[in-house]
């Protein structure tokens, strides 16, 4: 799974998570795209932006793996 993960992510073109959201300039074909924070602050706010879970347990995202959190938006 990592090296799968590894590479979807780095092929994964960086957008803003209001981008990702309504779909507005994201680059043409592309099928994921890739929200970054740097911070739990950053995440909270990113979260929000994507309406998904904000949750942070022990200083970590709650779904997160690796400080990947994975998001199917419709």
């Amino acid at each position: 799974y990592d090296p799968a993960l590894k590479a979807e992510l780095e092929s994964a073109p960086l957008v803003h998570a209001s981008q990702a959201r309504n779909g507005n300039g994201l680059p043409v074909g592309a099928t994921s795209v890739r929200v970054e924070y740097l911070n739990n602050r950053e995440f909270e706010s990113v979260s929000r932006h994507l309406g998904i879970m904000d949750n942070i347990k022990a200083n970590v995202p709650r779904t997160a793996y690796h400080g990947v959190v994975t998001v199917n938006i419709r």
